[in-house]
């Protein structure tokens, strides 16, 4: 494979996501200790070649990884997820340009790497992107995701159907939701050539526990009843980062209550509640 490892490769990234040319050098020093150390480099080419050059089982293992020192080496830059975000703009280019993207959706899935990149540095004032964060822009860097509406469709090829992902930023309207799924049909058979997909979305929203404590007008609670939901592992880690932004490991008695869902939910945390994810498939005809 071309050497990778390329500080023109960093410079058109960070012009291609409209990214703070601040990062710059702090990716140029990440590269560099990358590039001095045969074992980083080694193990840095290989997460490479996992995200963006092979579809096998061994992406979906990194999930189950929390720490940089674990993924990349011992001695690694704590800056590595966010190079390796960086390196992946020229396959986020060539995919989307294969799959003949619309000029919306390709300033959304920028829009949305971008955020993947900045929000742990800027709003979470974190000092390298999380794992979860760094995969997550591989989905949109691997263009298997498309976004309609307010809602985001992922094509699994594994298993032939679409996830449908919820953004953090939006706000759950229920006819928006429902308006984003049906019109997600025709962008799907367009880009991912499915003519009857089969909807399925597994999330902490789709939690049972969660409905004693939802009002009957609350939006999740409509957005469940649109699936046929089994009840799957712990959630709390999801519900700790979705609903208060904090750390899985965080004192529970420090989590805010600005919201009333956040009061109700840390109330039951606190009593030692254990959430469960929601497992759903769509039960609505589209």
């Amino acid at each position: 494979m071309k050497n990778i490892f390329d500080l023109q490769t960093i410079d058109e990234a960070v012009d291609f996501y409209q990214i703070n040319k601040e990062y710059k050098q702090r990716a140029y020093e990440c590269m560099g200790k990358i590039v001095s150390n045969d074992f980083l480099k080694e193990n840095f080419m290989m997460i490479f070649d996992i995200l963006y050059l092979k579809k096998n089982n061994e992406f979906r293992k990194l999930w189950e990884i929390d720490k940089t020192e674990e993924l990349f080496g011992q001695n690694a830059d704590i800056f590595s997820t966010n190079l390796m975000i960086l390196m992946g703009a020229k396959f986020h280019q060539k995919n989307m340009e294969t799959l003949k993207f619309t000029n919306d959706q390709i300033e959304l899935h920028k829009k949305r790497v971008k955020e993947c990149f900045l929000n742990d540095l800027e709003n979470r004032k974190l000092l390298g992107v999380r794992i979860s964060q760094m995969l997550w822009a591989s989905y949109f860097i691997n263009a298997s995701i498309i976004e309609v509406g307010t809602l985001q469709f992922e094509y699994d090829d594994a298993i032939g159907k679409i996830k449908i992902h919820i953004p953090a930023q939006i706000k759950l309207d229920f006819n928006e939701v429902k308006n984003s799924i049906e019109n997600s049909k025709k962008a799907i058979y367009k880009y991912f050539q499915l003519e009857y997909p089969t909807y399925v979305c597994n999330s902490w929203l789709l939690s049972k526990q969660l409905l004693p404590l939802l009002d009957d007008n609350s939006n999740i609670r409509k957005f469940q009843t649109l699936f046929n939901i089994e009840e799957g592992n712990t959630c709390n880690k999801d519900i700790l980062n979705f609903v208060f932004k904090v750390k899985e490991n965080s004192e529970l008695t420090l989590l805010p209550e600005e919201t009333s869902l956040q009061k109700k939910i840390k109330e039951e945390l606190l009593k030692g509640k254990d959430f469960k994810l929601g497992e759903g498939k769509l039960n609505i005809k589209i």
